[in-house]
């Protein structure tokens, strides 16, 4: 499985876990940027959306991209310009690594 696929995968069945608006608002522009190892890379448009997936989702992010790939994994949440569209092209911004 690529990342889109496994990333389609993931909002799929975070989606069945929210509400509409909160998968529309928070989930849907987001994409996954790289998995490796255990750490999986996801991004976002912007930080607003960031700082929500880190403070309210990103426990169910992690079991849900845990149960896919069938192993644990840890998740980290940047900006990332190609978000969205599901590629994995784009730029990466990480304001603590600044």
């Amino acid at each position: 499985m690529n990342l889109t696929q496994i990333w389609q995968s993931a909002l799929g069945d975070l989606q069945l876990q929210t509400v509409r608006s909160d998968y529309e608002t928070w989930l849907k522009r987001t994409s996954l940027v790289s998995v490796d190892g255990g750490l999986a890379i996801v991004g976002t448009p912007n930080a607003f959306v960031k700082e929500t997936l880190e403070n309210r989702f990103i426990a169910s992010i992690r079991r849900t991209l845990g149960n896919i790939l069938g192993y644990p994994v840890q998740v980290r949440i940047v900006l990332y310009n190609g978000a969205g569209n599901g590629s994995s092209a784009g730029a990466l911004t990480d304001r603590r690594d600044q």
